[in-house]
């Protein structure tokens, strides 16, 4: 049996930078993020990817360094993101 991945603040930001990637390539509902998610890791279960989605919701999330940041949004089915 597999060990269950901690879900570290640092795993959910890194989680968080692929799945903006995703996101910004067509892939916003989560069934979509979980197909391509699985290819490139086949550990990141649902579990794991609604984790990150959650955190992404909820906090603005740094992704260069000129102090851009990041917040998904779910519309509907299908989630969004926002730059400040």
């Amino acid at each position: 049996m597999m060990s269950k991945i901690r879900l570290t603040e640092a795993f959910k930001q890194r989680l968080c930078s692929d799945i903006f990637l995703h996101i910004k390539n067509g892939h916003n509902t989560f069934f979509k993020l979980k197909k391509v998610l699985a290819e490139q890791n086949p550990k990141f279960g649902a579990r794991e990817i609604r984790s990150a989605l959650k955190y992404g919701c909820s906090r603005w999330i740094l992704f260069n360094l000129k102090g851009n940041q990041y917040k998904f949004f779910l519309e509907g089915k299908t989630y969004s993101y926002k730059i400040v």
